[in-house]
């Protein structure tokens, strides 16, 4: 279930491991898998500012959700720049990162120190722009109660600062796993100019404990570290094939430049550090109800 509406306070209903494993074993596995990395269903934001989430795996027919409760798993940074930073799904880019430390293609090499990735080195409309070419996204893996696997959203650049803010906030100055909450996402709808988009929300709805917490704890240690594992073999698969530029050994960083949004490519002001840009004082973030932030326009 996606969406728990009042019912969020019922017990947090986790897949069954015994359901999946019963009839094949790892060995049974073993030969199918290889060579393989899961790929877990994808939320996508519909575009357009609509506010909703497309939860469907058919493009033809589209499930659609106004808000998303769930427990995040994991997350990680994700890089990828196309040619003249124009964004194409429908090609692959020339340049990605899968942990958003190592881009492969071109110009690949130290995220952190790739002129793509700076801000300022987007265009648009043919002139310079505050952004940066390269797309930083965010992959975060999210469990829903009773449904049999993960599902993954790519948090977009717009939604970076909101979403840092919030985990700063709910989990690392508490001292808490991200695991061990459920929280909501929602979305928001923002207007620059022709362009319209939604940006995601995040809302605290409570933390688990006691015995709840435990058998949490149980299902999503192994899934990170699954998860860890396939990020490692994509950077190990793609530096056999592609081989990455000699990285320079340099703790000098890169001159940032002052960041505000533009039209086509809004991220909030911060460094460039990788995978977890810090936020900055004046990140353009407001508190929209208790434990809820977003970015504001």
């Amino acid at each position: 279930m996606f969406y728990l509406g009042d019912n969020y306070k019922d017990r947090f209903v986790l897949p069954d491991p015994n359901e999946a494993t019963a009839e094949f074993s790892m060995e049974d596995l073993a030969d199918d898998m290889e060579g393989l990395t899961p790929q877990y269903p994808r939320i996508k934001i519909v575009s357009g500012g609509a506010n909703q989430f497309d939860v469907g795996t058919d493009p033809e027919n589209p499930q659609l959700e106004r808000y998303l409760d769930g427990v995040f798993l994991f997350q990680h940074p994700s890089n990828a720049y196309w040619q003249g930073g124009n964004e194409d799904e429908g090609n692959a880019p020339i340049c990605q990162s899968f942990d958003g430390k190592i881009g492969f293609g071109e110009p690949g090499g130290a995220c952190i120190s790739c002129v793509n990735n700076q801000f300022g080195s987007a265009v648009k409309d043919g002139k310079p722009a505050k952004g940066k070419l390269c797309k930083n996204t965010v992959m975060l893996y999210i469990q829903f109660s009773g449904e049999p696997i993960p599902y993954v959203i790519y948090l977009p650049p717009t939604s970076l600062g909101a979403f840092r803010k919030f985990c700063n906030d709910t989990f690392l100055v508490r001292q808490r796993a991200m695991f061990g909450s459920l929280v909501r996402i929602g979305l928001t709808k923002r207007v620059d100019g022709p362009n319209i988009y939604s940006v995601a929300t995040f809302k605290l709805l409570r933390h688990f404990c006691g015995d709840e917490l435990a058998e949490i704890k149980q299902y999503a240690n192994p899934f990170r570290e699954k998860a860890k594992a396939a990020i490692q073999d994509q950077v190990a698969l793609y530096s056999s094939e592609k081989k990455a530029p000699e990285l320079a050994e340099t703790t000098e960083k890169p001159k940032v430049l002052e960041a505000a949004s533009d039209a086509d490519y809004i991220v909030p002001r911060g460094n460039a550090r990788v995978p977890q840009p810090a936020m900055m004082e004046d990140d353009f973030v407001e508190i929209v109800g208790d434990d809820e932030f977003q970015i504001s326009a």
